[in-house]
């Protein structure tokens, strides 16, 4: 709220949002979300705790079924979590107590989202790749996630329902492939489109049936360092790490050697003149 606050007195003009990174942990991906929308939801201060609680069960009613390890870390949220509790159990945090009594309607101006693959949690097999990945299972790694958009296309309904009147942004959204000692991999699903969104049932394809998505944001301009290496590309532009004049230069393609920028500004092109067609995968 002091952010908002701030954000708006120096440029009132500012629009303002927090992305959560749309993993299963309530906790951790849409408790904050909630709270600063209570009060656009008319909820009044005795039922706050009541309120989350029921946000929670919605929330996890929306997953599949979690893995044992995930579903110890809901648990361990729900246990430690300071609302969505019986008040008598546990009061109420200063930060909560100021969101009630904010005087916006609702400290959020757009409703952010990340979006990759909401099924990692619960995925402990070790796939076919195993014997040429750097880490041991049980978990699947980044460039393993296969592609859902008719999933993302969901989440964003599901979004709409839960904040009525917030325009959606995906803040972060991509696929990423290998690349260890300057040998690329491709994916285990074949995957060649250098984009989610143009995949048929993507969020721009489909999603503006039922409600509109104002802004997406793809993941990563650039490759970089992502979750403990540099074997991870998401990038529109690959990264040659070993070659340059620097120790690494900029590549024209992606690091699979495709123009994925070209067709990011072929879409951006297409949609901006009307021309939905770009949004079909070729």
């Amino acid at each position: 709220m002091f952010a908002y606050d701030a954000i708006h007195a120096e440029r009132p003009d500012a629009v303002v949002t927090t992305n959560n990174a749309c993993i299963t942990v309530y906790e951790y991906d849409r408790m904050l979300v909630d709270l600063l929308l209570a009060r656009s939801h008319r909820v009044e201060r005795r039922d706050l705790d009541a309120w989350i609680s029921d946000r929670r069960r919605r929330h996890y009613a929306l997953q599949a079924t979690p893995g044992v390890g995930e579903d110890l870390l809901r648990r361990a949220g729900a246990r430690l979590a300071p609302m969505g509790r019986r008040a008598d159990e546990a009061g109420s945090p200063p930060g909560a107590r100021r969101a009630r009594g904010q005087p916006y309607e609702r400290p959020l101006d757009v409703l952010g989202i990340d979006w990759y693959d909401r099924r990692r949690p619960a995925t402990s097999a070790c796939p076919a790749t195993a014997p040429r990945r750097p880490h041991a299972c049980p978990a699947r790694q980044l460039w393993d996630d296969p592609p859902d958009p008719g999933a993302l296309t969901r989440w964003l309904g599901v979004q709409h329902e839960l904040a009525p009147g917030l325009p959606l942004w995906v803040v972060e959204n991509g696929l990423c492939n290998r690349v260890r000692d300057g040998r690329s991999f491709g994916r285990l699903d074949g995957g060649t489109a250098p984009l989610p969104g143009r995949e048929p049932g993507g969020c721009g394809r489909r999603g503006r049936r039922r409600h509109t998505v104002e802004g997406y944001w793809h993941w990563s301009l650039v490759d970089n360092y992502e979750w403990g290496s540099y074997e991870p590309r998401f990038g529109l532009y690959g990264v040659d790490r070993h070659r340059g004049p620097h120790g690494g230069r900029w590549l024209d393609t992606d690091a699979m050697g495709r123009d994925a920028a070209g067709a990011y500004r072929q879409l951006i092109a297409g949609i901006r003149s009307g021309d939905r067609t770009v949004l079909v995968a070729d």
